[in-house]
């Protein structure tokens, strides 16, 4: 009896709340208070290039906007900027203030040991970081290393074992290295000499990204071999896609 009666005060609450006028004005109101209460701002990075070479500095032109108008705001003082290689390890971090005429610029020093491969530029403020790093702004960037001059590798995924080859970039010739080393975001894991080159198993379900190593020569492996589509709409013109 007393659920019975429970239920029904609820109903009839719900009743006499959605009886009430609900207007357009009501909801802006709402979205008003609600965006003042907790604002929601995105950050826009934009960088020189895309490509760079170790050593090289990057630089950066951030752009804060509302998360909500997408119009430009000032509420937060600093944007923070901050490189990860592929085994998702944080390697430098910037953060960015503003200048006098309001413009967030700067620049990011990459080290010049990097290993050739993507990385991905993460950017974000303090309201942004307090939902999530899901919210963060992030870019991929390809980084190259000096050491691509004097060396070349060629790789081949085939099932869960990955075949390495070394070469002189100029003539092709196949280099005999005898000391590769391979690592996964775990650990190091074991390499095995094979004719020339080297053959390296891994776990195909773990395992996605491979650092390859050979003395001052280092460079990350993709060993995911799943296609990756990537569509963008650019306004350039053209008819509209149905």
């Amino acid at each position: 009896m007393k659920t019975i009666l429970s239920f029904t005060l609820a109903l009839l609450c719900c009743v006499k709340f959605y009886a009430q006028p609900f207007t357009v004005d009501t909801l802006f109101s709402r979205m008003e208070k609600q965006a003042i209460l907790y604002p929601m701002e995105k950050v826009h990075l934009h960088t020189d290039r895309s490509t760079y070479v170790a050593g090289e500095n990057i630089w950066i032109k951030a752009y804060v906007v509302d998360g909500i108008t997408n119009l430009p705001v000032h509420r937060s003082r600093y944007v923070y900027v901050v490189l990860q290689n592929p085994f998702k390890e944080i390697l430098t971090k910037v953060c960015l203030r503003a200048d006098a005429d309001g413009f967030i610029h700067g620049n990011l020093s990459l080290p010049e040991d990097l290993p050739k491969g993507e990385y991905t530029l993460s950017a974000y403020t303090r309201y942004m970081e307090n939902e999530g790093e899901e919210k963060f702004f992030r870019k991929r960037i390809t980084i190259n290393s000096v050491m691509n001059n004097t060396i070349r590798m060629e790789t081949k995924v085939q099932g869960s074992h990955l075949d390495i080859l070394f070469k002189n970039p100029v003539t092709g010739e196949v280099l005999n290295v005898n000391n590769c080393v391979t690592n996964v975001a775990s650990g190091e894991i074991h390499v095995q000499k094979k004719d020339n080159g080297y053959s390296v198993k891994f776990h195909e379900s773990k395992e996605k990204v491979l650092l390859v190593q050979a003395g001052n020569y280092k460079e990350f492996v993709y060993l995911d071999t799943k296609p990756d589509f990537d569509v963008s709409f650019l306004p350039e013109g053209g008819n509209l896609v149905a």
